[in-house]
């Protein structure tokens, strides 16, 4: 469920970035809560949130304590108000989608279509890539995918209302340097024979 964290670091602002791809996301929280074909993951996701077995398609327990937590059921709340008004702490982070409408684990209609759908309505460089085949199959890595993805993120430059990223800070390599202890003593060294 990697899509569910990497658009919502990119969305929320917890890592400064200009857009994001998604290759077969799951991006709906609900989905992966009610979806019959991957009992796990609904339990999984009934564990995470202390919630019982899924009751519906439109389950409100889980839906109260996801805020923030679920890239579609979030666009929805945000996007449906009278008018849009997005939350302070989400920002337009363009998106390219890459989805096969044949992925039995990952339901194309709940997740990248609904995604793609709400997200437009704030950010309309949000695109859709249709590929065809299963979960993760090899259309997923075609170079059309490739290229499009590369030609997508070339294509953002500066985006405007954001913040220029600041590159990542390069971290100072650690060395675990231990002090001899005065007062510990070393054995003697072993008599030949």
């Amino acid at each position: 469920m990697g899509g569910l964290p990497a658009s919502l670091l990119g969305l929320t602002g917890r890592l400064p970035v200009r857009g994001t791809v998604t290759i077969a996301a799951q991006l709906s929280l609900l989905d992966a809560y009610t979806s019959p074909t991957l009992p796990a993951r609904s339990l999984s996701v009934a564990r995470a949130y202390k919630l019982g077995p899924h009751v519906g398609p439109n389950n409100a327990a889980l839906a109260a304590v996801s805020f923030g937590h679920d890239p579609v059921g979030d666009l929805r709340l945000i996007t449906t108000a009278r008018t849009i008004r997005p939350n302070p702490a989400w920002r337009r982070v363009p998106t390219l989608v890459v989805a096969s409408r044949t992925d039995a684990t990952v339901d194309f209609t709940a997740n990248s279509a609904a995604f793609v759908a709400l997200l437009s309505k704030l950010e309309p460089q949000t695109r859709l890539l249709e590929v065809s085949g299963g979960h993760l199959g090899a259309a997923h890595f075609a170079p059309l995918v490739a290229d499009t993805a590369i030609t997508f993120l070339k294509g953002l430059g500066t985006h405007p209302g954001q913040p220029e990223p600041k590159p990542f800070a390069a971290s100072k390599p650690r060395v675990n340097v231990q002090k001899p202890n005065a007062t510990a003593s070393i054995p003697p060294a072993p008599k030949p024979r």
